[in-house]
């Protein structure tokens, strides 16, 4: 698995037109690249195998502290092992570029069980409907 950095809103088709083929009962409105976005956010593609299989921005919180802000697998590379492989991947990264600690969001309690699967402890109760987890690396 590659993580591709996407900088500029040309690079951004990469990543939005493959969302443009998702099912319509995906919410794929979120994941979709605009100019400003990249004032605060890392946007990477995620690779495997030469192909775009999804997506991950990551954000700096400072102080050794990363967040996988958005993480998203194209559904037709979706249960093939491929989401593991890309949270694995961003790990490794993350602690190759000195990072100690990864946070996120879990904005669909059924993928709960997924992030748990990589250590993600619960940081606190819920919170308007939403789950944040963190985990060491």
């Amino acid at each position: 698995m590659e993580l591709v950095k996407i900088s500029t809103i040309e690079q951004a088709k990469i990543i939005n037109d493959p969302l443009k083929e998702e099912p319509e009962t995906e919410n794929t409105h979120p994941f979709y690249i605009n100019p400003g976005a990249f004032t605060y956010e890392n946007i990477f593609s995620l690779k495997h195998n030469g192909q775009n299989v999804g997506l991950v921005f990551l954000k700096d919180h400072g102080e050794g502290c990363a967040e996988i802000y958005k993480f998203y697998i194209y559904t037709p590379f979706r249960r093939c092992g491929l989401g593991r492989l890309a949270v694995e991947t961003i790990i490794s990264v993350l602690k190759t570029e000195g990072y100690n600690e990864l946070c996120l969001e879990v904005l669909t309690f059924d993928l709960v069980p997924f992030w748990t699967r990589f250590d993600f402890e619960p940081l606190a109760p819920e919170f308007a409907g939403n789950r944040h987890f963190q985990r060491k690396i």
